[in-house]
């Protein structure tokens, strides 16, 4: 009995020690990660700005969670972080802290969004290290980038239905972003039909077909196409194929694109010369390769290790740090910081004081040689506590939203150290991110094989996953099958799984991103599904969803005469062309109806066929920000500027449809429907997510794109997650689906007067 209750006792003091180690560890990983976005986003030193800020965040977490008390802790982010701000200073009170003196010429952090280590936006989002020499990329998100391209005459392509594949593939170890890109070039100057693959990038490290499909306009006058690669890294691109047809249902025809497979001696035949490849992109190699091919003898690989050209930091806004300001801030458990944000700079722009030589050359070398794989916990770590800091200091919507964030990190951290796999990991990233209630929050993995799904669509109507769309007509089930259970999990369950790794601000977008999530795995895998009727049936995922991306979206009609004298225009496939040439008829309409149901095909011209007056309204800002979590932010605003244009329409009956489907540009679009009272809204409330996307890359392949600007509707209330309202709210239902009906189609033929 006594050698019982004495193992009882070593047991319960050994859990209560390993309870006590764990706990150290979460608040060491606190600590650092909050010391890691002020250093890296705020400090200006040299020292600090050619950081490899990605490993050193694996390598810090590594060093951190060995800590077994807070006095380790704070020697350990001592020896991390002075070697780069050799002024920061880290104090068990804020007493101890000293005030900053400065009588020198100064730099220090701008942020207009978030430019530095962001991998899009262009030149709307920019960082700067004002007055201090950096790398121009920097300045203005990366947009270095390789092209290889080639374009042929389509003077006598006018309308056409256009169809390009290539198969392509990333490197190991690619950091880039390879993508195809098609681009319609217009007789009377500007672009018409043009896709880049924004959004879903080159992923797989094996051959895969990606496909861009689209409609030309009126007056083409060049097709121009081709392969990127964005950033540095390495892809291989082979087998171009492009089709042509008349009308949807047709059979494609395919074009005679010379030297598709890169079969000829050289890539570069004649630059500008029609149907020739030509290659653009300093610093970057072009080469012919005959190891690893996916058609033929040949592909093209692209590779490219920029050498970034070094600028002075300009200044890219009004606002400034005084002279010798710091930013003071508890971060954790008897340890305080003052991190400067202004930092001495000499005649060559180089900063001072300077660290410890030795010191920082012992910490880069410890950083280089640290690799990077989320099968072990300090590179998911060190991920978690990336991902905390870009929201924490450059999200712009905390104040509308409510997100607890430091929640949210609490909790991905906990998850973190009880992850096991790669797999893992990507899914604890998507459901910290999801808490940000943003529909333009995607968490894509290189890695990942998840990428397929059966040969049929499902969408989420009235809470059930509901059939809708066949693409093997040889599967046992029909459009309307109602589905009860996946894999044994009823629907409802099997979907509140999904929905944890979606960020959503309104159902109706979360409700969309999860008629694909749904579905996805990796190929080969079953489904198991349990029909309404009874039925069992199995289906395989054996379709690439990024190469047939289009096949699970809606069919849809661009344009047709309904009732006795109106007209519906799908805007999610109808060219500002197409509109243009159809002008005439819609003119003399009685009824229009504008099908925004997705995304608009470049033709918010047509607003300006529906306004009274001329626009100046101003519902776009980017945040600017000089001071770390946020503090005394301001915001750069802007609007479209849009003009009245004739022919008049908005003198007839104008019903625009709308569902959660609808997002950014078609949230922009809507904006100016809903502010200005210009047609009747019939459907479902829009994703509530608008402002140019933005993305940050984590270490091991992950990207995540995010809202990097505040959107306002037109009177000024919020507009993320709550997106825009219709006027008349119509709901999808099952009998209508069974039925072949169109609901939101019923109503605005209702409100037009046509039914």
């Amino acid at each position: 009995m006594k050698k019982t209750l004495l193992l009882l006792v070593f047991s319960l003091c050994y859990s209560l020690g390993f309870g006590q180690s764990q706990q150290q560890q979460f608040q060491n990983m606190e600590t650092f990660a909050k010391l890691y976005g002020y250093v890296k986003y705020f400090h200006p030193t040299d020292e600090a700005y050619t950081m490899d800020w990605d490993k050193f965040a694996i390598y810090g977490s590594q060093e951190v969670i060995k800590c077994k008390n807070q006095k380790e802790l704070h020697a350990t982010l001592k020896r991390l972080f002075m070697p780069m701000a050799p002024s920061l200073q880290l104090a068990s009170s804020e007493s101890l802290l000293t005030e900053i003196d400065q009588s020198c010429k100064m730099t220090y952090w701008q942020h207009l969004g978030l430019g530095y280590d962001a991998t899009s936006g262009g030149s709307v989002y920019q960082s700067s290290r004002v007055g201090a020499m950096m790398n121009q990329a920097s300045q203005g998100g990366n947009n270095q980038f390789a092209n290889l391209m080639t374009s042929l005459d389509a003077k006598d392509l006018a309308n056409k239905y256009v169809k390009m594949t290539a198969q392509v593939k990333s490197i190991a170890g690619n950091v880039g972003e390879g993508r195809l890109w098609l681009r319609e070039d217009k007789r009377s100057g500007g672009m018409g039909f043009f896709d880049n693959m924004a959004g879903r990038p080159v992923t797989q490290t094996a051959w895969e077909t990606y496909t861009i499909e689209g409609q030309l306009g009126e007056e083409p006058d060049r097709l121009v196409l081709g392969c990127l690669l964005i950033g540095s890294g390495a892809i291989a691109v082979d087998d171009f194929k492009l089709y042509f047809r008349d009308s949807e249902g047709q059979d494609w025809t395919e074009f005679d694109l010379h030297n598709a497979s890169f079969e000829s001696s050289v890539i570069d035949d004649t630059s500008g010369v029609n149907n020739k490849w030509s290659t653009y992109g300093q610093g970057y190699n072009f080469d012919l390769n005959s190891a690893d091919i996916a058609e033929g003898s040949q592909a093209v690989l692209i590779q490219g290790e920029q050498k970034a050209k070094q600028v002075k930091g300009r200044t890219i806004f009004s606002t400034a740090p005084d002279r010798g300001a710091s930013y003071t801030a508890m971060i954790g458990k008897d340890i305080y910081v003052r991190v400067p944000l202004t930092v001495c700079i000499d005649g060559d722009r180089k900063t001072y004081p300077k660290g410890d030589a030795a010191a920082l050359k012992a910490l880069k070398d410890a950083v280089a040689a640290t690799g990077v794989d989320a099968n072990n916990l300090e590179t998911r770590l060190g991920n978690v506590v990336n991902t905390y800091n870009i929201f924490q200091h450059f999200f712009p919507y905390f104040d509308q939203t409510g997100v607890d964030w430091y929640a949210a990190f609490t909790t991905a951290l906990n998850k973190s150290f009880s992850d096991k796999t790669a797999k893992d990991h990507i899914q604890t990233v998507k459901e910290f991110t999801a808490q940000l209630k943003d529909g333009h929050v995607r968490v894509n993995a290189a890695s990942s094989a998840e990428n397929f799904a059966p040969e049929f669509v499902w969408e989420v109507v009235e809470g059930q996953l509901v059939i809708t769309k066949l693409l093997d007509p040889d599967l046992p089930l029909k459009v309307g099958d109602v589905v009860t259970s996946v894999n044994g999990q009823k629907t409802a369950d099997y979907l509140a799984d999904t929905y944890k790794g979606i960020s959503f601000g309104t159902d109706g977008w979360r409700d969309y991103r999860a008629k694909t999530e749904t579905l996805r795995g990796e190929k080969g895998s079953t489904l198991a599904l349990v029909l309404k009727d009874g039925r069992s049936v199995s289906v395989t995922r054996s379709m690439d969803m990024y190469s047939n991306y289009e096949l699970f979206e809606t069919e849809k009609q661009p344009h047709k005469k309904v009732g006795k004298n109106s007209y519906y225009v799908n805007l999610d496939v109808m060219t500002m062309d197409s509109i243009n040439a159809l002008m005439p008829k819609l003119e003399q309409a009685s009824g229009l109806i504008f099908d925004l149901r997705g995304y608009p095909k470049g033709n918010h011209e047509l607003i300006s066929h529906l306004l009274k007056d001329n626009d100046y309204n101003k519902w776009m800002y980017i945040p600017e920000y000089i001071y770390p979590d946020q503090k005394d932010r301001e915001f750069r605003a802007s609007g479209w500027n849009m003009s009245t244009k004739k022919p008049y329409l908005g003198d007839k009956k104008v019903v625009f449809l709308i569902d959660g489907s609808a997002i950014s540009y078609a949230e922009s679009y809507m904006g100016f429907i809903k502010g200005y009272k210009l047609a009747t809204i019939v459907g479902q409330p829009t994703a509530g997510a608008n402002g140019n996307v933005n993305r940050s890359r984590l270490p091991g392949g992950i990207t995540i794109s995010w809202t990097g600007m505040r959107v306002l509707k037109h009177n000024g209330d919020q507009h993320h997650a709550v997106g825009v309202q219709p006027d008349v709210f119509v709901t999808r239902t099952v009998q209508g689906i069974q039925a072949g009906r169109d609901e939101f189609m019923d109503k605005a033929m209702e409100i037009i007067g046509e039914k």
